[in-house]
């Protein structure tokens, strides 16, 4: 699924708009989840988050690897945050 806004952010090595997608990994007993902005002009891409879900006995367990770190395109992390 790809997601994309009309006033959406800025990339940051060209100036273009970037689109927003979801990949996820699955293995055996767990899913990783990444959030990731990508330039269709350049092909900048960047890992905005990384979201790994375990299957436990008792449930499930959410680790977050990588947090949104955008702060230098504040366009970006604004826009990010609402998704």
């Amino acid at each position: 699924m790809t997601l994309s806004s009309a006033d959406g952010a800025r990339c940051p090595a060209c100036g273009k708009r970037v689109t927003y997608y979801g990949e996820v990994e699955l293995s055996n007993g767990y899913k990783l989840a990444r959030y990731v902005i990508k330039c269709k002009a350049c092909g900048y891409r960047e890992v905005l988050q990384e979201v790994i879900l375990k299957k436990r006995d008792d449930g499930i367990a959410v680790e977050v690897v990588k947090l949104p770190s955008l702060r230098g395109n504040k366009e970006a992390h604004r826009h990010a945050r609402k998704l």
